[in-house]
């Protein structure tokens, strides 16, 4: 759900042509890196809100709320920095990385489009809340509202503005700011949080509020450190890639897409077994929790081949849906686009496969082991592999996706593995 908005904003890019997808993709996806990263700090709060309601009664069901409205007031701190960062970051990228032109677009399309970063991370709470007590209708409301706000604001900017050159990216980072706020306002209204807020900070003693932040902050910060570690693993070498012209990074922004596309059902089932788990976890049913886990591995797994079939069978019409300026790519990738396609279909196995387990590790509040693992497998393994194949393969952007695709493998078997031994002596290590 939370990647369809940035999703339809990459098609609409790669309609308006080959440098506004290179420009305004980059900008997409650093702020979704930066939002993710966000989110996962402050997603303990759902296997903690999960345990809470596990065990049941009134102070079950206070505790919960107080997670809830704590996750929103960090939520609200955290969202003020990342706009500044991102900002900065585009700056930075286009004084020592991106060409003169591409630079150009991403920093006129940022200023408009990060606005809508701390909508995305507050939607991204609602989100989490939403799935926890069984609403999901109602996210899905919320952010059906969002995308079809962004439609129809990028079917007017394509339609009335195609003339304004590289200042057509301002029109749709506002449009993707618009479209980001109506969702997280959808959201709000939908599961009718305002009630939950006033309780839990007017009705409950403040040291309970701030033990409920602690707790979040105490739980998550590993969970975002070893995101961290994978998100800036890839935009690294998305610089990279950038750095190599307008038409590998746009290739780059096509598997980007398709990646995020796929990636849908995975953060679904990430988050529902991360529920289930934690639910399991606080009343003790510890072969259930392995029971839930194995059947959300079992199910991704069918799903994510799926997937990966109906790529490879249409990777054509896929590739030409994105792709406005296709002869610019295809003289310059030639017969190659067909082995990148095979590289995103492993990703998209590997990574439904670790997000499963990688929810399952938090709904047992396993944070701390998982980030070094997920350090090892997206740097140690991941990056380098990427910079050694990147001057290996004809093109750069295969190895990189190779490299990608390698520490998505070793982070899916490392979890997998982790949570198969904690769960069998029935708990989380937290060391």
């Amino acid at each position: 759900m939370q990647v369809s908005i940035t999703l339809c904003a990459n098609l609409a890019l790669g309609g308006i042509g080959v440098e506004a997808l290179a420009s305004g993709g980059i900008c997409n996806m650093l702020i979704q890196t930066g939002v993710v990263i966000v989110q996962s700090t402050i997603s303990s709060f759902q296997s903690l809100l999960g345990q809470a309601r596990g065990r049941g009664g009134p102070e079950g069901e206070a505790a919960a709320e107080r997670f809830v409205a704590c996750a929103c007031a960090i939520a609200l701190g955290l969202s003020v920095f990342l706009v500044a960062l991102l900002v900065l970051i585009v700056l930075v990228c286009r004084a020592f990385v991106f060409e003169p032109s591409m630079g150009r677009g991403a920093l006129l399309y940022m200023s408009s489009a990060v606005f809508g970063a701390p909508s995305m991370v507050f939607f991204s709470v609602m989100r989490s809340y939403g799935s926890a007590t069984g609403r999901s209708a109602s996210i899905l409301k919320a952010v059906g509202c969002g995308t079809l706000a962004y439609g129809a604001g990028a079917f007017v900017v394509l339609l009335f503005c195609r003339g304004m050159g590289q200042s057509i990216l301002i029109m749709m980072g506002v449009v993707f700011s618009i479209a980001w706020s109506v969702a997280a306002i959808m959201s709000f209204l939908t599961l009718d949080i305002f009630p939950v807020l006033k309780r839990s900070f007017i009705q409950h003693e403040w040291p309970a509020i701030k033990s409920s932040c602690a707790a979040i902050i105490h739980a998550g910060w590993p969970v975002g450190l070893g995101v961290a570690s994978e998100m800036s693993a890839n935009t690294m070498l998305a610089m990279f890639v950038g750095a190599s012209g307008v038409a590998q990074m746009s290739v780059h922004q096509l598997c980007q897409s398709i990646e995020l596309l796929t990636f849908m059902p995975s953060l679904a089932m990430n988050q529902t077994v991360s529920i289930r788990v934690s639910y399991f976890h606080g009343k003790g049913e510890h072969d259930r929790s392995r029971i839930a886990h194995h059947v959300a591995m079992v199910f991704i797994f069918l799903v994510a081949l799926a997937e990966a079939a109906t790529i490879l069978l249409f990777h054509n019409p896929i590739y030409r849906a994105i792709m406005s300026d296709t002869g610019v790519v295809s003289a310059r990738f030639g017969g190659g686009l067909y082995d990148m396609f095979l590289v995103v279909c492993a990703v998209v196995v590997f990574d439904a496969l670790q997000a499963t387990s990688s929810g399952a590790l938090r709904g047992k509040l396993d944070m701390k082991i998982p980030m070094l693992m997920a350090v090892t497998s997206y740097w140690i393994v991941g990056f380098l592999f990427a910079m050694v194949l990147a001057r290996l393969t004809p093109q750069p952007i295969l190895g990189v996706w190779i490299g990608i695709c390698a520490g998505v493998f070793c982070s899916a078997c490392l979890q997998t593995v982790r949570f198969i031994r904690i769960n069998s002596v029935g708990r989380a290590e937290m060391t």
